[in-house]
């Protein structure tokens, strides 16, 4: 999944098929591993007409809220390059299917904002119906030692 940039950003696939003992891909995982936010053609093709991006990070508060629809996706991603100057990105920690409908993934935010070097923790919360992404919560993490300003 590419989120910024050309950063190709890489996820835990596999998950354990508790009945046979054998590590398969969840069908949402990979339909995650498709994404490219760079890419009009691939939002279309994954995200439904009606997603909802619910963005918030205290670093950059002007661009918080919720971006609806596939071209609010493209938006808040290419704000998100030009104020991080194409450093923002999100590096994979851990990844937690619930279901068939919610994927969990926490990941280290990096960015570049005013020259100074951010990273946060977030979760990421995917919900995913019949294939498509309907909806994305973004929670950081924001009261830490590497965020003494807040």
């Amino acid at each position: 999944m590419k989120f910024s940039g050309t950063k190709n950003v890489l996820l835990p696939i596999a998950f354990e098929d508790l009945g046979s003992g054998k590590d398969r891909i969840h069908p949402n995982i990979k339909l995650l591993e498709e994404v490219n936010l760079k890419e009009k053609l691939s939002i279309n093709k994954k995200f439904s007409p009606r997603v909802i991006w619910r963005f918030f990070n205290p670093m950059i508060p002007d661009i918080a809220g919720d971006y609806e629809g596939i071209n609010g996706v493209i938006k808040l991603f290419e704000v998100l390059d030009i104020i991080t100057r194409g450093s923002f990105e999100y590096i994979p920690v851990r990844t937690i299917t619930v279901g068939n409908e919610l994927v969990m993934m926490h990941v280290k935010n990096r960015m570049n904002t005013y020259a100074n070097q951010i990273e946060i923790d977030t979760i990421l919360v995917w919900r995913i119906v019949n294939k498509k992404i309907v909806e994305v919560w973004n929670i950081p993490s924001v009261y830490n030692d590497q965020n003494p300003s807040l």
